[in-house]
């Protein structure tokens, strides 16, 4: 069998075996973050938090607009028990494992405000999904597989604001495609793979206030020119200012 075919063999059978037993689905999940090199997130657990069936309840009887779950991963079965749901503003799911299969799922929350998935491998097709999200202002997706293309994808959204993404797919390509967001104002980005062609591109995102990038393969001096051209932007480097950067004040 030629390396393609059986490829594509192996992935039918997953998406099979996955389908079959939604835990499993989990468990890959869980295990491919273990063995990923980027460096893991700190998650802050709220002690007072709702479980997860308490928090859907309480959405479908229109109790509350907003679903937060920080303690316990969350997959795509569950997801879907609220497909369409007009009420949700805010959807907060810190421990995974939400996949490009909850990508429709996701676009049928027409009100969402915040979409925050912490250790969820979704990839540039969930990101056509979510552009159809059009009152969404905040994204924050920092385990996603997410390129150029993916950002190109939410390209004209009138409403994003902030975007707060990870992984070496956010090159100099995806940092030009960030100017195609004409209302975003905070960037995060997280181990991006860039160049100075990339530290130009975000120079002009027409709106940006504040950028913040960590783990990045880039020398400090790298990002000089960046901080002459938008003296006014908030800029931090692995969470501190840089000496020479003329809006450096103390937090």
């Amino acid at each position: 069998m030629k390396t393609k075919d059986l490829g594509t063999s192996i992935a039918r059978s997953m998406e099979r075996a996955f389908a079959r037993k939604p835990l499993l689905a989990l468990c890959f999940c869980l295990g491919c973050l273990l063995v990923s090199c980027r460096a893991p997130e700190k998650v802050t657990i709220d002690p007072n938090e709702k479980d997860w069936d308490t928090q859907v309840q309480e959405l479908l009887a229109g109790k509350t607009d907003q679903i937060s779950i920080t303690a316990s991963p969350v997959i795509d079965d569950q997801l879907e028990r609220f497909t369409g749901n007009s009420q949700l503003r805010k959807l907060i799911l810190d421990q995974g494992c939400i996949t490009d299969r909850s990508g429709e799922t996701l676009a049928s929350f027409k009100n969402l405000l915040q979409l925050r998935l912490r250790e969820s491998p979704l990839t540039d097709i969930s990101m056509a999904e979510i552009r159809k999200l059009e009152s969404l202002m905040f994204l924050n997706l920092p385990q996603a597989e997410i390129t150029a293309q993916g950002i190109k994808a939410l390209a004209d959204h009138p409403n994003l604001q902030q975007l707060r993404l990870g992984g070496a797919g956010i090159n100099d390509e995806a940092c030009e495609a960030m100017q195609l967001l004409p209302e975003l104002r905070y960037v995060h980005l997280i181990g991006p793979s860039l160049t100075e062609q990339g530290v130009q591109a975000l120079a002009f995102i027409p709106k940006l206030q504040s950028l913040y990038v960590d783990q990045c393969n880039l020398p400090e001096e790298a990002w000089d020119e960046l901080l002459r051209q938008r003296p006014d932007i908030h800029f931090h480097l692995d969470q501190q200012h840089l000496d020479r950067d003329p809006a450096k004040h103390p937090h």
